[in-house]
């Protein structure tokens, strides 16, 4: 069996420690900001979910009151 022997690149450097040292990694935080960009963004198409339903029922009750409005007039010059 042949095992191969690890280059010396392999283990950092004192000078590539020190470079990355108190640095965190780049992936950490960008599935942090996909992250957070996916939950604002649900939220932001909920709430605006619920206020299209909201306008769209007080569209709907304000034509309903309209109608009967309208019928109570006619009948009352009857």
């Amino acid at each position: 069996m042949i095992v191969a022997k690890k280059p010396d690149s392999a283990t950092p450097s004192a000078e590539q420690e020190a470079l990355v040292k108190g640095k965190t990694p780049r992936n950490a935080i960008m599935s942090i900001g996909i992250l957070a960009a996916v939950v604002i963004g649900g939220l932001g198409f909920y709430y605006q979910l619920q206020a299209t339903n909201k306008a769209d029922e007080d569209a709907r009750i304000k034509k309903a009151t309209a109608l009967v409005d309208a019928r109570a007039k006619l009948t009352h010059f009857r």
